[in-house]
């Protein structure tokens, strides 16, 4: 969990903000720490900010004993969590890079003949060791390698192959990461990755830009809940490692990717006019989608 992170707490009914000055405590390796506690969406979101940053790697505690009490002064359950907070993985010497999603995905047919090819890791990589011998593309129809431009994208952490030359329709075509790619620490990859797709039999140059076709909460909204789930329709599927998501967002996609569903774990505040914009996204040839928003009012709840 990030070292600035909010606890945010969700209980089942209106609560008595009073009676959790006392009954709501968090404590950082068994020290207890002072923050600012909120309650709000009609009492039953409670909300703790901490004055300072967690430390990496403190464990932290989280209770409310039974002197919380509801808006009729029934008492809640006794509750009790912790979690930890961990340092980011190129922090931790002797951590190798991993990949943790190809684009296009392993074994995916239908490809445009101008994809944009890309490798996420867990962790930011030394570009220096992100070379042309270390990532190739290979024609399987005859064993020859596609010359392609190469780049380390996404805050480091995503190797980038785009062909040179427009790609032979219903073609396979696999893509090879060597074992001695680096991570900023001079931790290696250990092993080869590899993985294969296919252009589709009648494939075309996509230079269209994925476009917003719908948007919930729809545009115009009111009453809207003070944690929404934004659910976002493309005109075609996207790339889910372009998908510009922030610290503490969940994303899931669906539709073979042309659906986005994400939500943000820090509350909206009550009955306020908010404009979202949906976050940056390309297709699998890199054509950025047009820009797409929603407005909307919340409500209390």
């Amino acid at each position: 969990t990030d070292v600035d992170t909010q606890i945010i707490l969700y209980a089942s009914e209106a609560m008595n903000e009073a009676s959790l000055a006392s009954a709501f405590r968090v404590s950082e390796d068994g020290v207890l720490i002072n923050g600012g506690l909120v309650v709000s969406g009609d009492g039953r979101i409670i909300t703790f900010t901490p004055d300072v940053a967690f430390a990496e790697g403190a464990l932290i505690q989280v209770f409310i004993d039974s002197a919380a009490t509801d808006v009729a002064g029934n008492a809640i359950t006794g509750y009790q969590s912790s979690y930890s907070i961990v340092a980011a993985a190129e922090s931790i010497p002797g951590t190798r890079p991993s990949t943790q999603a190809y684009r296009p995905y392993s074994n995916q047919t239908g490809v445009a003949l101008n994809p944009v090819i890309q490798a996420a890791y867990n962790q930011r990589l030394n570009p220096a060791s992100v070379t042309t011998d270390r990532v190739t593309l290979v024609d399987n129809s005859d064993g020859s390698i596609v010359t392609s431009s190469l780049s380390v994208v996404h805050d480091g952490r995503t190797i980038q192959l785009i062909p040179d030359t427009i790609l032979t329709a219903n073609t396979g075509y696999t893509v090879t990461l060597d074992r001695l790619i680096e991570d900023i620490d001079g931790d290696q990859q250990q092993y080869n990755r590899s993985w294969s797709f296919t252009t589709g039999v009648d494939a075309v140059v996509d230079d269209q830009s994925p476009q917003v076709i719908a948007i919930s909460p729809p545009d115009g909204s009111s009453g809207v809940p003070l944690n929404p789930k934004y659910h976002v329709r493309y005109d075609e599927a996207i790339n889910s490692i372009s998908f510009a998501s922030e610290a503490g967002m969940s994303v899931s996609f669906a539709a073979d990717n042309r659906e986005v569903m994400y939500s943000r774990s820090i509350p909206l505040p009550e009955d306020t006019a908010i404009t979202e914009t949906i976050p940056a996204a390309t297709d699998l040839s890199g054509n950025a989608a047009v820009a797409a928003s929603t407005s909307f009012v919340t409500g209390s709840g």
